[in-house]
């Protein structure tokens, strides 16, 4: 199991949160995100999907840390959104922020450049961005 603690939000005891990642099997992880509140949410995704969405959630959590105020994924959950809400990209009447939207991009175009191995070149990344 990897267990990190990621600030959403200033860096304050409040906005921590504990994330947690644990291997369900060969391809992938479950993922269970523990609020400052107490308050949980998880996802164990498809057999077909675990092994993408370990390495997406935890690029998340890298592109989150360093982008700091843009409110993301990790943003969402920590506000009280269900993981499960964010794929649906509502929350309780509530649509997605577009700073979320644009941290999907980047975590996208990384997980891109994963994939393929290759590294974007700057204007790809610029035609991605506002294309998007």
């Amino acid at each position: 199991m990897i267990t990190t603690y990621l600030f959403v939000g200033p860096k304050t005891l409040d906005h921590m949160m504990k994330v947690r990642f644990k291997k369900v099997d060969q391809n992938g992880a479950a993922l269970c995100c523990e609020r400052a509140d107490g308050s949980t949410t998880w996802q164990r995704p498809k057999p077909t999907q675990a092994a993408f969405f370990a390495l997406h959630d935890l690029t998340h959590c890298a592109c989150e840390s360093e982008l700091g105020d843009l409110k993301g994924f990790f943003s969402l959950v920590a506000d009280g959104w269900d993981i499960g809400d964010c794929e649906t990209n509502s929350a309780i009447g509530q649509s997605l922020p577009e700073s979320a939207l644009i941290i999907e991009v980047i975590v996208g175009l990384l997980d891109t450049e994963r994939a393929s191995q290759i590294l974007l070149e700057r204007t790809k990344v610029k035609l991605s961005g506002a294309a998007y």
